[in-house]
């Protein structure tokens, strides 16, 4: 559901992630089948909780560190703000 969500350009974004990157924030979606991760990287990663944490998108495009996220109640939407306070909805 929300790999439709987080785009680089007009397609879900694939490229490999790495593991080494410090975490700054952890959410799960309301449901507990999503955690969202924001790092130092300034990416959002996404994992699928059901499919074992299973790294399924990207959200690019924070200028800084990703320092909160929040989900929707419907946990469509993800909220995240990064250190230079720049707001993104995913």
């Amino acid at each position: 559901m929300l790999k439709k969500i987080c785009l680089e350009g007009n397609t879900p974004s694939k490229k490999k992630y790495s593991k080494k990157c410090e975490i700054c924030e952890i959410k799960f979606s309301s449901a507990g089948d999503v955690v969202a991760v924001g790092c130092k990287d300034n990416l959002v990663h996404i994992l699928s909780v059901t499919s074992g944490y299973k790294h399924t998108a990207v959200c690019r495009g924070h200028s800084a560190c990703v320092r909160t996220i929040d989900f929707s109640a419907d946990g469509v939407v993800i909220q995240t703000s990064d250190a230079s306070k720049e707001l993104m909805h995913w």
